[in-house]
């Protein structure tokens, strides 16, 4: 990526996302970030392709997220002007009631500069946070298998209907199930491994029939998954039930049963 010196200048690198670079405004006023996507020649939004499209959405969102959590702000500044700098990239900036700026844009109202120790401790912060952070720090073939398909589906290999694509994923996972049902042996291991990278790169097609961003359905489920299982410890915490001592059938009705609870 050639980076136009105005923001070579004013910012520093923090960390590299699948589309963009995250960088640190060196105006120390503000939290301030910048993504910049890491291919030349863009100008617009509209110069990414469609799939950079999503990417950068879905980016613009985790970076969102990771300022929220860190800063609590007021509101989050999420712009992209060029009119100074006309390399493509987005500013997302925590705002407060109480900075000078308020309730006005930041741009030209104030400037501070980190001390060499401040910015290295911002940029720490925002770093953890980013590789901690489910989506960013998620296994980019996601993307790559997304990227993979929508690739073939555009040169016309492809299925017509999202139905299709899940009778594909069902005969995968057949074909994980006949892996299972062999003895165990080292030759059954590395076929299961290839049946379900199969069957996950099947998903992942599925998805994108039904428009669908794969990372975010993968994250979306974690944190559903998460909610519910805390509920489940909490609910065998306050009654004393042991999860381990459980038998599975019991603690499968008991899920079903704080699901229906919740009305999920």
């Amino acid at each position: 990526m050639l980076l136009d010196p105005r923001l070579d200048s004013e910012s520093t690198p923090i960390i590299d996302l699948p589309l963009c670079q995250v960088r640190l405004s060196h105006n120390a006023a503000f939290p301030w970030i910048l993504l910049i996507p890491k291919k030349d020649g863009l100008v617009e939004l509209i110069d990414l392709t469609p799939t950079d499209q999503q990417r950068l959405m879905q980016e613009i969102a985790v970076a969102s997220q990771v300022m929220r959590q860190l800063f609590r702000p007021t509101k989050l500044n999420v712009a992209t002007l060029g009119n100074m700098v006309p390399q493509l990239h987005i500013h997302v900036i925590a705002r407060y009631e109480t900075d000078a700026a308020w309730p006005g844009p930041v741009w030209g109202k104030m400037s501070e500069t980190y001390t060499p120790e401040s910015q290295l401790e911002r940029i720490q912060l925002l770093k953890d946070a980013f590789q901690n952070h489910p989506i960013s720090s998620s296994n980019s073939s996601l993307k790559q298998a997304y990227d993979l398909s929508l690739e073939a589906s555009q040169e016309g290999f492809d299925w017509e209907l999202p139905l299709q694509a899940a009778s594909k994923v069902q005969e995968e996972i057949e074909e994980v199930m006949a892996e299972l049902a062999k003895p165990e042996s080292l030759m059954r291991q590395e076929a299961l491994k290839e049946e379900m990278g199969d069957l996950f790169f099947a998903c992942v097609c599925l998805a994108r029939h039904c428009t669908v961003d794969p990372d975010q359905a993968l994250f979306d489920g974690m944190k559903k998954f998460v909610k519910r299982y805390e509920r489940l410890k909490s609910f065998a915490k306050e009654r004393g039930i042991s999860l381990q001592n459980t038998p599975r059938a019991e603690l499968s009705a008991l899920w079903q049963k704080l699901k229906k609870e919740a009305g999920e």
